[in-house]
């Protein structure tokens, strides 16, 4: 796989609907630039903190990541999800009409939110979307997660999450899609 790296657009790796199984691939690790990984509709299985002893590297540039429709086991990820530093304190006048690609390459993105494909035919540098939905996650609700405070999108549907949902979540003041459901938490909404 590594001759490949040297092909691969360093700010976004789409590999949806592919028949990759197996764990994380370690080289993923290495993409600095990363900001959109999309691996949903695939078959990868394990930890998603597999491939952390190979690489100290923790995607902060990440602004889009949707690994749903795998067969991903035990704990969300924490040490990941609280590095998602470009998920945190963006500054939009900054960034307001800025996308990611350049005049001649158009990066988009088709997520799932609520049930719906929706596309992003272009994909504003002010976007942020976690999901982690239809896999094996067990365990709690990070409160980390509400460090992420210009999170857009957050589904965790379809998993096996436990408890109370984290008063954190209320940091998210720009959220505008939260999917919780068929897990089996408890309690009342913060």
């Amino acid at each position: 796989m590594a001759p490949l790296l040297q092909y691969l657009r360093k700010e976004v790796l789409d590999l949806r609907r592919n028949k990759n199984n197996g764990i994380l691939p370690y080289w993923l690790g290495t993409l600095l630039e990363l900001q959109v990984l999309v691996l949903r509709f695939n078959r990868f299985h394990g930890h998603t903190d597999t491939f952390k002893t190979k690489s100290k590297l923790h995607f902060p540039k990440l602004r889009i990541i949707d690994i749903s429709y795998n067969e991903f086991t035990g704990l969300l990820p924490a040490n990941y999800i609280s590095r998602f530093e470009a998920m945190m304190n963006v500054d939009e006048h900054e960034l307001k009409l800025k996308y990611m690609g350049d005049m001649y390459y158009k990066d988009y993105v088709v997520m799932i939110l609520k049930g719906h494909e929706i596309e992003y035919s272009r994909i504003l540098r002010v976007i942020s979307i976690i999901d982690l939905s239809s896999n094996k996650f067990i365990g709690e609700i990070l409160k980390s997660i509400g460090r992420l405070n210009s999170l857009r999108g957050l589904n965790l549907s379809h998993n096996n999450l436990k408890g109370h949902i984290p008063t954190s979540l209320g940091n998210l003041s720009k959220l505008e899609s939260l999917d919780l459901s068929s897990n089996q938490l408890v309690g009342e909404i913060p």
